[in-house]
Parts: C-alpha cells; structure tokens; sequence
C-alpha cells in the first residue's frame, strides 16, 4: 500500500498505456484497485520469489519494467528481472521509517500471556524489535513461537536464533491470523 499511496503522490499523469500490473501481496493490490481498471496480478505466496514464478515474467527479454518501490529494500528482484533480459527502472516513492516502541508495555503484555506468538512479515520490523530488547529479555524472546509470512524470513529468524518458527508463507491478515489461532488452540 505505501507503494501505492507513494506513487501517485509522485506520479499524477495519467498512463499513455495500460500496463501490466503486479503487487506483492493482496493489500498494495487492492490500494491499486482505487486507481486502475486494468487488471492486477498478484503472486500466491507474498515475495520477490512469488513475483518471479508468475507466468507474465517468464519471457521478458528486452521488455520495460518499472519497481515502484521504498527506498533501499532488497535487489534480488531487479536483478533477477535484468537477468532474464528485462530493461528494469526503479521508482523509490516513499521510505520505511524505523519506530520506536515501548518495548516494556509489550514485554508486560507478552509475558502475561502464557503462550506468547510473535508475528512478523518483515525481517526489517523484527530486527527493529530485537536491536530494542535488553539483553535479558532477548533469550525469553528467542524461545517464543515466533510467525513469519515467507520461508527468507524464516532463514532469517533462525540466523537471528529463534527456536520456534513457523512458515506460514502468506501475508494475508486472515492466513495470519488462522494460524494463530491453531496455535493458541494447541493444548
């Protein structure tokens, strides 16, 4: 959605064609629904490797393609479209902002819960959380069931120390939230 709102704060011309429209996932999609009718395409599984298996950009040799994206992020996506012969230009139309957070509110909430499950589809918010923890809470954290919405970020949860990680390999907030709930039903 932030791509979305962010380009066309840049951008208020309308297209001269209409484009082929990927999202990452099912939020910056519908975002872009309010400003198109052409269709828009998004992967089943929410990241740059979904958006890579989709069939549109399997032969894309010497085709145009804009990244309407935040500023830094990963280059995996870029290259592997110039690899496959894509002419690619990236538009950078907003910037993550790290927050800070009250840390000891949360830690309250979370150990007052018997069975805490830490929840994340960004491997930048986790490591925000982390970089925050006292030391002595860090080793509680990393014992926690922590959720994570793409088998990268698992790779990365597990580098990070983590113990229990679940891939749930969707960001949707209802695919989330389902999981959770298996979870806390658990006995």
């Amino acid at each position: 959605p932030n791509a979305v709102s962010g380009f066309f704060n840049v951008f208020t011309q309308p297209l001269a064609s209409q484009p082929r429209l990927i999202t990452i996932g099912a939020g910056t999609a519908l975002a872009l629904a309010t400003h198109t009718i052409s269709p828009i395409i998004t992967p089943t599984i929410a990241s740059s490797e979904g958006i890579l298996a989709l069939a549109p950009l399997q032969n894309i040799a010497q085709q145009a393609i804009m990244l309407i994206k935040g500023v830094g992020g990963r280059e995996f996506l870029k290259q592997a479209l110039i690899t496959r012969g894509a002419i690619v230009s990236e538009l950078s139309c907003y910037q993550r902002v790290t927050q800070s957070i009250d840390l000891a509110q949360l830690l309250k909430i979370w150990q007052n819960d018997g069975q805490p499950v830490f929840v994340t589809t960004s491997s930048e918010a986790l490591d925000t959380v982390l970089s925050q923890t006292p030391k002595a809470t860090l080793a509680w954290i990393l014992q926690k069931i922590l959720m994570v919405s793409s088998e990268r970020l698992y790779k990365h949860a597990i580098r990070l120390g983590f113990k229990h990680i679940i891939c749930v390999n969707h960001v949707s907030e209802s695919a989330l939230f389902t999981a959770i709930l298996a979870i806390k039903e658990r006995p």
